[in-house]
């Protein structure tokens, strides 16, 4: 709700998950349709959303814009390359 309402021309979010949305208790399939209706609405906010799977690939399932860094030590460099590719094009 904070980057939504900061007044800015643009807006990016930038996320780091290390898998699938999980809890103890939760359904699995509750909590990725949640998720995925998250980053729907907030793309309808008009924030861009880019999601850097660490170690793995379930950002495809829920990340329009995604990558995933196959080392850890490779996380520095690939957020700054995303970083400066968003901030380039539009």
């Amino acid at each position: 709700m904070r980057l939504a309402d900061h007044p800015a021309g643009r807006r990016i979010l930038m996320v780091y998950p290390d898998g699938y949305p999980s809890t103890s208790d939760g359904n699995p399939q509750v909590l990725r349709s949640d998720l995925r209706e998250r980053v729907a609405a907030i793309a309808k906010r008009g924030i861009e959303l880019v999601g850097i799977g660490v170690l793995t690939e379930a950002v495809d399932d829920f990340y329009p814009r995604n990558m995933v860094v196959s080392r850890l030590a490779e996380l520095p460099s690939t957020v700054f390359s995303v970083r400066g590719s968003m901030l380039l094009t539009r």
